[in-house]
């Protein structure tokens, strides 16, 4: 598939490792879980995006990793995690509409940046799986640091990491070191002085 891995293997027994703060194992009452991690897809207009469209539906990867997690997180209402064509390579958490937003751009933008450092193009495959994998689940990070009101250390961004991080790193370990990979490829292009890694502090 596009991917250059099935199904099984993008999707594996990732979320069955999760130690969540919130959980269905908890005292509290099954009914106060009012809401799923729904995932949806948008309008598509490239065919290159039908083509990704086609193989999301058809793997159901994102769609078993939902249930996964919905297995495991009580959340008060349904959030959306809607795959689709932005016009820009980006992946982000809408806290107004309780949703994710994963553009299709971001898909080539990743691989595009392996290109350049990888020569194997079942690498590059590999490598562009297992970072999309990341961003996915970096973006959930973002969605239940805000359903759950949770305080984060540090920038939100480091806390959806170390959240992506966390949930892969036992059962899909290759995800988090793509993830970083691909992060600090895309730092390479940066130009970041001492002030970035700084606070008032």
């Amino acid at each position: 598939i596009f991917f250059g891995c099935s199904s099984q293997e993008i999707s594996g027994n990732v979320v069955g490792s999760v130690d969540p703060v919130v959980s269905k194992g908890d005292s509290q009452e099954k009914s106060e879980d009012k809401g799923d991690f729904v995932i949806t897809y948008g309008g598509v207009k490239s065919e290159e995006f039908k083509e990704i469209e086609k193989v999301f539906r058809e793997s159901k990867v994102f769609e078993d990793h939902a249930q996964g997690l919905n297995e495991i997180f009580i959340l008060p209402y349904d959030v959306l995690v809607v795959f689709k064509e932005c016009e820009e390579d980006n992946a982000f958490y809408v806290k107004e509409e309780k949703s994710i937003i994963i553009c299709y751009e971001l898909l080539p933008k990743i691989r595009s940046t392996f290109e350049g450092s990888l020569e194997s193009g079942e690498e590059i495959n590999e490598a562009t799986a297992n970072a999309f994998e990341f961003v996915f689940f970096h973006e959930l990070g973002h969605a239940l640091i805000d359903v759950y009101h949770l305080p984060t250390l540090g920038g939100q961004e480091d806390s959806a990491d170390r959240f992506a991080g966390v949930v892969l790193a036992e059962e899909y370990p290759e995800a988090v070191l793509w993830g970083a990979n691909w992060l600090w490829l895309e730092a390479q292009d940066q130009d970041l002085d001492d002030s970035e890694f700084a606070d008032e502090h």
